[in-house]
Formats: C-alpha cells, sequence, structure tokens
C-alpha cells in the first residue's frame, strides 16, 4: 500500500483493521502502538531518532527491521500500556 495515496482517515483506518503494518513511516508505528497491532519499521534517517525515542521509551526496540534482520516477536501491549501510563 503506497499511504501517499490515501487521506489521513483512510490511513488510520488502514492500520486500524491491519493484521500486521510494515511500514518507514514514524506515525504509521505510533497508530500500531495505539491499536495494538504487530507493525515492523525499516527507519529512514530522518525519522530514526524519533522512532528510538519512542521504542526505547516502550521497550519494543526490535520492532525495526533492515534487510540483514527481523524477529518476528509479538509485542506485549500489557508491557506497553503499563509503560505509557507511567509517562
Amino acid at each position: 500500500m503506497n499511504t501517499f495515496e490515501y487521506d489521513p482517515r483512510a490511513f488510520v483506518y488502514t492500520i486500524k483493521h491491519a493484521k500486521c503494518v510494515v511500514s518507514d513511516s514514524f506515525h504509521a508505528g505510533l497508530f500500531s502502538i495505539i491499536y495494538h497491532k504487530e507493525f515492523y519499521t525499516y527507519a529512514l534517517e530522518d525519522s530514526k531518532s524519533r522512532m528510538d525515542t519512542v521504542f526505547d521509551a516502550l521497550n519494543i526496540k526490535d520492532r525495526f527491521i533492515n534487510e540483514n534482520s527481523i524477529k518476528f516477536n509479538k509485542i506485549d501491549y500489557n508491557e506497553v500500556d503499563k509503560l505509557l501510563k507511567e509517562k
């Protein structure tokens, strides 16, 4: 899916109803967290530091992928929600 073809409402709807999200979008990662979706991010340099900050804070650093590595670990959203409430 090319997210540039979608308006913001369709972008969020697509993530909300996805089984898994793979994207280079910081916002796709955030909405995946909000909707408790499994997701993977291939970070571009201009958005990596923002993603690092969020993923580190929520202990989900393994969401980053590249051509050499991918880990198919499920996200523990009970832990993520707990960490979000603490922030």
